[in-house]
């Protein structure tokens, strides 16, 4: 025991000091994101398919690959391009789970690695969404329905038959993590130089693996013992190597809750504490309904004690710190007068029927980092909480006159 812990020290050691690199081009994404759902899993294959080195996606072209070989298509792949193509990686856009844009094609991938129950003409709304915008032609839009192990089958209702109608023969490709994306992953990682992104997926084969109790299948290959070896850690034989991945995984968890626990006791004391008292000086009716802080991700709800059918949301997307007015149920809009009113307040709205949100965009990349954590930790303030307090206080001054409407 003394000398596995001894090994799990040098490999946090060694993690730490590739962390701390200036040349560190990635974030380990099981640091960044721990929780097992669709949303987590999304926002992995996200940050895969998204990495780049210069100009080359090298493993979205891996998987553009996958997905050509496997249903006969003829997809493009990045490094097909004569000149620098338009890509871009979302999650949760227009609810979609993981969307990728590669000029003019879309990569629509829905998952249900978990058994979520499929929505009424979800693929069919998904489709149309991005043929209307950003104005994509059906016959360029791929939809992987990406399931656990392949037993779910996509519903008539989902995937109905004016969704078939609108995109080109063979673009519905069933995937599942247990048949396809974990030997891509393992084919995927023997290829990837960074540090940091081979360690992350190492990890999540692991993860994976772990999962689907799949021990009797459970390979890496000599090029991954190699590479470990390189590291100066210790490990010879394949054996050893799943002691040590076992080990530190469980390292890692009980970090993962030390870490979450200590944010938000961070954030209790330096962002919700001060909020509360900067909310009653506001107006006393003003009170947090919500706030949850994470690493990568927070999300906080402000409620005037008045309104019937709003909230002030302030949250993160594609990576900025955003903040507006949201509806507690979709189904019970404003009306199209309150909303015109409110409109004219603003510059640069943003919104729909369904989630009015104000464009109050800013960026905050620190707020990723252990270390706009420990400054807030530090010094009690920092530009994300100011940044806070300023949005409410504007945000507020603009709307409560609607407060009766709301």
């Amino acid at each position: 025991m003394e000398e596995m812990n001894d090994k799990l020290k040098q490999i946090a050691l060694w993690l730490f000091e590739l962390t701390n690199s200036e040349k560190q081009a990635r974030k380990n994404i099981l640091y960044e994101n721990s929780n097992n759902n669709e949303n987590w899993h999304s926002r992995i294959l996200r940050m895969l398919l998204e990495y780049h080195e210069n100009d080359s996606y090298p493993i979205l072209d891996s998987f553009i690959d996958l997905l050509n070989k496997k249903m006969n298509l003829s997809i493009n792949m990045v490094s097909n391009y004569t000149t620098h193509p338009r890509v871009e990686c979302y999650n949760e856009w227009e609810h979609i789970d993981t969307l990728v844009r590669i000029n003019n094609d879309a990569l629509v991938i829905e998952n249900k690695i978990n058994w979520a129950v499929d929505q009424d003409a979800q693929i069919e709304r998904y489709i149309k969404t991005i043929i209307q915008n950003p104005m994509i032609d059906g016959n360029n839009i791929y939809v992987i329905y990406l399931t656990s192990d392949g037993n779910k089958i996509v519903s008539d209702y989902s995937f109905t038959e004016e969704a078939k109608r609108l995109i080109g023969k063979n673009h519905f490709i069933p995937l599942n993590y247990l048949n396809d994306i974990l030997p891509w992953l393992k084919d995927t990682i023997l290829d990837i130089e960074n540090k940091i992104l081979f360690s992350s997926i190492l990890v999540y084969i692991d993860y994976l693996e772990n999962m689907f109790k799949n021990e009797s299948d459970y390979q890496i290959t000599n090029k991954i013992i190699e590479k470990m070896e390189e590291k100066e850690i210790g490990i010879k034989n394949l054996e050893e190597c799943f002691k040590v991945l076992d080990g530190a995984t469980k390292f890692v968890n009980e970090l993962n809750k030390i870490k979450e626990q200590k944010i938000q006791e961070v954030a209790d004391s330096y962002i919700i504490t001060p909020l509360k008292s900067f909310l009653e000086k506001k107006d006393k009716q003003l009170v947090i309904r919500k706030a949850e802080f994470f690493l990568g991700y927070f999300n906080i709800e402000i409620k005037h004690q008045s309104w019937n059918k709003c909230c002030i949301h302030l949250g993160i997307w594609q990576y900025k710190v955003y903040g507006g007015l949201a509806y507690d149920d979709p189904k019970a809009p404003l009306s199209q007068d309150i909303l015109n009113r409110l409109k004219a307040k603003f510059d640069g709205w943003k919104g729909d029927n369904n989630e009015p949100i104000w464009n109050y965009f800013k960026e905050y990349k620190d707020y990723y980092s252990l270390d706009a954590w420990k400054k807030i930790e530090m010094i009690g303030k920092g530009s994300f909480v100011e940044y806070v307090e300023w949005f409410v206080d504007d945000f507020y001054d603009k709307i409560k006159d609607e407060n009766a409407n709301l």
